[in-house]
């Protein structure tokens, strides 16, 4: 789902970190299958949106401690 090309995508995404979770394209998948990758993805937002908080809460504290 993400744009890498750095010849036709203007957004130049290859200059910020990137996570490839490889899920599978839910377009060519039956309907349990669909529901697998939105599943997963969700888990993988989740546990990214911790990631990040927990990053924050540690910047926080370092910069309260200077």
């Amino acid at each position: 789902m993400g744009c890498l090309d750095s010849a036709s995508c203007p957004a130049k995404l290859k200059v910020i970190r990137v996570r490839d979770w490889a899920l599978p394209d839910p377009a060519k998948l039956d309907d349990a299958g669909f529901r697998q990758v939105r599943g997963d993805l969700q888990a993988h937002v989740e546990g990214l949106r911790r990631e990040l908080a927990l990053a924050d809460k540690r910047r926080a504290a370092l910069a309260e401690s200077r």
